[in-house]
């Protein structure tokens, strides 16, 4: 039988987990699991060319103890000359503040400091010691609650960014372009593999006494469970890694189908996400209950949504407005208009719009007056033009002076809409108008001396609309794009609503690029001479701002290929469009790349130009898709690492379209879809 080490060493390789270069956050409680694993790692750190950070966490829960074993990891990490980081956080108060039981708030406390570690350190993964006795028991634990596929799925090898960061419930952890992975190596080994380990090694872990606290179900498996399935059959924990493999399949695949549905079924905001009701009733339940666990766990639910909670929410969707489902770890469902509903952390409502943080504030012109969730009333004065949508007005200045109140909704307020039948209660306007109730009583009024002139995103009143072409007072909402679609208000389409985020905004591009910049500046200046090549037409945007910021004298030229055309795949076939204009024998050569895709492309032109006899010939390029790689091609200059996601932006294009977007944008699948 395989030694331990070599079962890791061939779970690392068989799920890629750990690339050499950036470092490896460990997880150490210093008890025999994750003691065994970080002997296993140092064992194999040569072969894996990565360091190793270690990572501890005192609960403050058993005093003198938990502060022993703290600095039992410590004195380890330096014996093994890696460096530590070691805190300590409350977790009984972590407890009651979240509104969880200390299993929860521990494993949520462990998870938000292995990110924020990982995040400052540029580790490329961090590594737990989770093992397959901890997946039977995650198995058994969530078939008891009632989970469906994903939860029965337990554990899996390898767990992505985006989705682990919300394990540790934290929306302030940003990874820019860092995306390290949550890595199991000794998912596939067995307690009592790990414990023979630690004997024939000489480890000496410390014991948790809370691990045998019957209070916990987890311990309860454990102790009675699992034995009586082990007398039924030895091998349970493989069969339960089994069937939690089979299951991880199926979930797999739902996922993929709910990815293609998520993007036009949710409106994401901070502590809330909003559903569509039209779009919810046309999925079937299977994807209904998958949106609803993956939107729980966005919000930073305590543990899998189990299906009683599941099946109680949604009964609860489409029966009456305003109705609210307490959902365990502090997350509750509110129901909205049209069969709508939200997903939300706290009291916020389900809908979307503005609201003012205080009961009256003047808006003087030109100023802006600050709204929640970093929105801004703003006015000034010009001619009047088209409104673009219902946040945005412009008003008749000479019966409309300044300065503006903008006030919260009183009672006895009434107003005559443009366009109406007379003055009505404000009250009855925003209910026609759907406003979210819990909204209403916050939600900004403009008014001119005693009469209100402007409700955002509900409407104008009567007479106070400026002609085109006329002096105007122009009042607006700052910060609204994407919200009038959750708002059901149509407006004008933009280029930026056909994105599905933004992965790398202008200003980063623009602080790497003059990094890239001064780096080759420096490598180039002491040979005088340096050619760029641009590959078109991609590169023309990245090309121009590098070239700037470099500070020696340069020449550039380009040349065409093509392996896109109008889908999102690269067909790895190059077709060459244009050739250069330069003889580059004996120059010093940088090829200038937007992306690295398969690498097929640039395979191929570095092979072309190198049979060219330049004196150096290297590569920059602002994007790399590693997971996508069929070519090895050596990137000297890089900008990003980004995910297996079709980009477009700051000259890559869709179908000739996007190139002049100023940042890096994720493109919406229904895009793509459209013109397939």
């Amino acid at each position: 039988m395989a030694s331990l080490v070599d079962s890791v060493r061939a779970m690392l390789r068989r799920y890629r987990m750990i690339m050499p270069g950036a470092p490896v956050v460990v997880a150490v409680s210093g008890g025999p699991d994750s003691l065994c694993l970080l002997d296993a790692l140092v064992h194999l750190r040569d072969d894996l060319a990565c360091d190793l950070h270690v990572v501890h966490l005192d609960h403050r829960l058993r005093g003198a103890e938990a502060a022993a074993e703290a600095a039992f990891v410590a004195e380890t990490a330096a014996c093994l000359n890696l460096p530590c980081t070691v805190e300590a956080v409350d977790v009984r108060a972590l407890a009651l503040e979240r509104n969880l039981n200390l299993h929860a708030a521990g494993r949520l406390a462990r998870y938000r400091l292995l990110a924020r570690v990982a995040l400052t350190i540029g580790a490329q993964a961090v590594a737990t010691a989770h093992h397959a006795d901890d997946q039977a028991e995650t198995v058994l634990l969530h078939l008891v609650r009632g989970a469906g596929v994903a939860g029965l799925r337990g554990m899996r090898p390898v767990v992505a960014w985006e989705e682990w960061r919300t394990f540790a419930g934290d929306p302030s952890l940003q990874a820019d372009h860092l995306r390290p992975r949550l890595i199991r190596p000794l998912l596939d080994v067995p307690r009592a593999r790990i414990e023979a380990y630690c004997t024939e090694r000489g480890l000496t872990p410390r014991r948790d006494p809370s691990n045998a606290d019957r209070r916990y179900l987890r311990t309860r498996i454990r102790q009675d469970v699992l034995p009586v399935l082990t007398a039924l059959n030895p091998q349970i924990a493989t069969a339960l890694g089994r069937t939690a493999a089979d299951c991880a399949e199926v979930a797999d695949f739902l996922e993929q189908e709910l990815d293609r549905a998520w993007l036009t079924l949710v409106v994401a905001r901070a502590n809330r996400i909003v559903f569509d009701g039209r779009r919810w009733r046309d999925l079937p339940p299977a994807l209904q209950h998958a949106a609803l666990r993956r939107a729980y766990a966005l919000l930073g639910g305590s543990d899998t949504l189990g299906r009683d909670d599941v099946v109680r929410a949604c009964d609860a969707v489409g029966r009456g407005v305003g109705k609210r489902i307490e959902l365990p770890g502090g997350v509750a469902l509110v129901t909205d208009y049209d069969g709508g509903f939200a997903l939300m952390r706290g009291d916020a409502p389900p809908g979307d719009g503005v609201r003012l943080p205080v009961a009256e504030m003047t808006l003087t012109v030109p100023g802006c007056v600050e709204l929640s969730d970093g929105r801004a009333l703003c006015a000034d004065y010009c001619p009047a033009a088209m409104p673009t949508s219902r946040w945005d007005v412009f008003l008749n200045a000479t019966v409309c002076p300044s300065p503006l109140t903008v006030r919260w909704r009183r009672p006895g307020d009434r107003m005559r809409l443009e366009g109406g039948r007379g003055s009505r209660r404000l009250q009855d306007i925003m209910v026609d108008a759907r406003v979210p109730r819990l909204w209403r009583s916050t939600w900004p009024i403009v008014v001119s001396g005693e009469q209100i002139v402007w409700v955002p995103g509900v409407g104008v009143a009567e007479g106070m609309h400026a002609m085109i072409g006329q002096p105007a007072l122009h009042l607006w909402i700052e910060g609204m794009t994407g919200v009038d679609v959750a708002m059901g208000i149509e407006r004008e389409h933009s280029m930026h609503d056909d994105m599905a985020k933004i992965l790398i905004t202008a200003g980063q591009i623009q602080e790497r690029v003059r990094a890239l910049g001064a780096q080759i500046t420096a490598d180039y200046r002491p040979l005088g001479d340096l050619l760029l090549v641009g590959v078109l037409k991609g590169c023309a945007m990245f090309m121009v701002d590098l070239a700037r910021a470099i500070d020696m004298p340069l020449a550039m030229d380009f040349i065409a290929t093509s392996s896109y055309g109008k889908t999102t795949e690269s067909s790895g076939v190059v077709r060459m469009l244009k050739d250069l204009d330069t003889d580059i024998a004996g120059r010093h050569v940088v090829i200038v790349e937007d992306i690295i895709d398969s690498g097929l492309t640039l395979a191929y032109l570095r092979g072309h130009l190198l049979r060219r006899n330049p004196a150096s010939l290297r590569i920059c390029a602002l994007l790399n898709k590693p997971s996508r790689r069929r070519a090895d091609i050596p990137i000297d200059y890089l900008g990003f690492d980004i995910p297996n996601e079709f980009v477009v932006g700051y000259g890559l294009d869709f179908d000739e379209k996007y190139r002049n977007l100023p940042y890096i944008g994720v493109l919406h699948e229904r895009i793509y879809h459209s013109t397939a």
